[in-house]
């Protein structure tokens, strides 16, 4: 009998032995996976991030798009970026990269080509930092390039501009140094529009009022009576005198029809806050932000390239046939 309540007692003994390891045991848990969905917590992991502009941040400005891929980035990931913007010379560039690496950044993103080359020179001696831009070619392990190819969204604005146009002459006005492709493109539109000639010219700034007016001018004077404006922020410049001087414009990265719904045949379209996204859900990602360029054009779940609604100006005439020319191009991709 003495027995049978020693081993009882033993047996007692050991199961509230296990219950208080198994009671333990699901305290820890419980606070790992608290502190894996504390905010504070995950507010550690994510990137010290800084944003370096060249341009101001004005209304339909490049700059701008840097403004609202900082608000993207806070809305969808808060991550609250700093912004630096006026980068206006190369000095400037280099002086914040190097005072905003010094300062620990995680993360910097240039918001631009000229930000590669930068990031060419500084990059190496800050290892522990990462450097984002925007087209160009990268140097160094903590840098990456996401590039983008906007060559079919550019070919059926094109198209589109030489179905409208009475002279058969297209006007470009872009940054020196900035329409890569204008070549390629050139070449697309005398192979499907062999009567329209593209009349390419350059300025130095995207911000010179001035001098992206006087070259219009001249487009205007050469008999260009359709314009594509590639600069972004002077684009309003040339909007606005498309009104006054009653020409057709093409508009350049958002959807700028509302500034002049009866001239606006349509715009080249590029998603610039979804660049940001994918930098940072790459970043975010297990194997972290890899180095070298990301070619968005190559991966078709990540195209950021298209064109606009057609303007008011177009018939269902012209829509069948801007269709038939495309299809066109579809065949000799």
């Amino acid at each position: 009998m003495q027995r049978q309540i020693k081993q009882s007692s033993v047996i007692l003994c050991l199961a509230f032995l296990c219950a208080i390891i198994l009671i333990g045991v699901l305290y820890y848990l419980s606070t790992q996976m608290f502190q894996a969905t504390d905010p504070s917590a995950l507010e550690e992991e994510k990137p010290d991030t800084v944003i370096l502009v060249s341009d101001a941040v004005a209304d339909q400005s490049w700059g701008s798009l840097a403004h609202h891929s900082r608000l993207r980035l806070e809305e969808k990931f808060g991550v609250k970026a700093e912004l630096f913007s006026g980068l206006v010379t190369e000095t400037l560039r280099e002086y914040r990269t190097v005072k905003e690496a010094d300062n620990g950044r995680d993360l910097i993103i240039g918001h631009g080509r000229e930000y590669t080359e930068l990031f060419n020179k500084v990059a190496a001696s800050y290892p522990d930092t990462k450097f984002v831009s925007l087209q160009g070619t990268p140097e160094h392990d903590n840098q990456t390039v996401y590039t983008y190819n906007n060559l079919e969204a550019e070919v059926q604005a094109l198209m589109a501009g030489s179905i409208k146009s009475d002279t058969k002459k297209i006007g470009v006005l872009s940054k020196e140094g900035d329409w890569k492709r204008h070549e390629e493109v050139e070449t697309i539109l005398q192979e499907l529009c062999g009567e329209t000639e593209i009349i390419h010219r350059t300025v130095e700034s995207r911000n010179n009022k001035e001098e992206a007016l006087q070259v219009l001018d001249e487009l205007l004077e050469e008999g260009a009576d359709v314009i594509y404006s590639r600069g972004n922020t002077f684009n309003r410049y040339l909007i606005e005198q498309a009104q006054v001087q009653d020409f057709y414009i093409i508009g350049f990265i958002t959807d700028q029809v509302f500034l002049a719904e009866e001239h606006m045949i349509t715009s080249v379209l590029i998603d610039v806050p979804k660049i940001y996204e994918y930098i940072l859900e790459d970043y975010l990602s297990r194997d972290g932000l890899e180095s070298g360029v990301h070619d968005l054009t190559s991966q078709e779940e990540r195209n950021i390239s298209s064109t606009g609604d057609l303007g008011l100006m177009f018939t269902d005439k012209d829509k069948e046939e801007l269709g038939e020319k495309m299809q066109g191009f579809s065949h000799t991709k």
